[in-house]
């Protein structure tokens, strides 16, 4: 068996922090894509993530077996490396705290705890174990991690056709997250509530380029996108994820012209979130 759990792009958060890391974490709302991080046990008598064929992510992974009372090892293969924005660092340690469940018996939404934990306790993240979780286009609306936290969703009523790409250079969670300030949040706050009175594909990418341009810059995106400005529907940025909704007869066209910058991917909104498959 292996664990397939979809990358998420956040494009609104608003931290909530309490003194329990599973009550703590992000109202917001992001994209899950079908881009897949895949997990396979490997063995019980070591702990550790090996992230395509190199360690990562070491603390979090042995606060997650002591946190379960097992040693773990997974093997784990991402088309996206850490560290750019694709929610990578919450769908690793998903897929060794999910893993849990071919040793141990507790629920699904109990065996994602110790992931969400790691990621607050260590500043690396806050709504994407949830979010990855159920997947589709959510919006979190109270924090914390399946069971306790909970996510709506906006239905898109047709195939929405993404670009990704991956933007040149690298910040971590933490350095970004101390770039915002109490304005940003309280821009985020705001329209979170908007997007929740008026929920659509079309309202939620409006939102997460407005919030996300006080954050990161614009500039030479809107530069590189100028030729085709008017066949993109709507585009965002988180670190260096990049997220564009396009026009389906421009798809091939634009997706051509990007990869020729940077590493692109075609994709679309994955609807289902964490599954689970047999490898037979």
């Amino acid at each position: 068996m292996f664990i397939k759990i979809p990358l998420h792009i956040s494009g609104l958060w608003y931290p909530i922090i309490t003194n329990n890391p599973l009550t703590t974490g992000s109202i917001g709302a992001g994209i899950n894509i079908a881009l897949y991080l895949t997990a396979k046990l490997r063995n019980t008598e070591k702990c550790g993530i090996l992230l395509n064929n190199e360690e990562v992510l070491k603390d979090h992974s042995r606060a997650i077996c002591g946190k379960l009372g097992v040693n773990l090892s997974v093997d784990e293969k991402s088309p996206i490396s850490l560290g750019y924005g694709f929610g990578l660092s919450a769908a690793c340690l998903l897929g060794l705290s999910l893993s849990s469940l071919l040793v141990k018996n507790i629920t699904i939404e109990k065996a994602t705890w110790p992931a969400h934990v790691a990621e607050v306790i260590y500043n690396t993240g806050y709504g994407d174990v949830i979010a990855e979780f159920y997947g589709g286009l959510e919006i979190r609306v109270k924090p914390g991690p399946p069971g306790i936290g909970v996510v709506e969703h906006i239905y898109p009523g047709r195939k929405v056709d993404l670009i990704v790409s991956v933007l040149p250079g690298r910040e971590d969670t933490p350095s970004m997250l101390k770039r915002i300030g109490k304005e940003t949040y309280d821009l985020a706050r705001k329209l979170i509530d908007e997007l929740l009175e008026k929920p659509s594909v079309e309202e939620f990418f409006v939102k997460a380029h407005v919030f996300t341009s006080k954050i990161f810059s614009y500039d030479n995106i809107d530069k590189l996108l100028s030729p085709y400005r008017s066949k993109i529907i709507g585009y965002f940025r988180k670190k260096q994820a990049l997220v564009l909704w396009v026009e389906n007869e421009w798809l091939d066209e634009i997706y051509s012209y990007l990869n020729k910058y940077f590493l692109s991917f075609k994709t679309w909104i994955d609807m289902y979130g964490v599954r689970f498959e047999n490898t037979s």
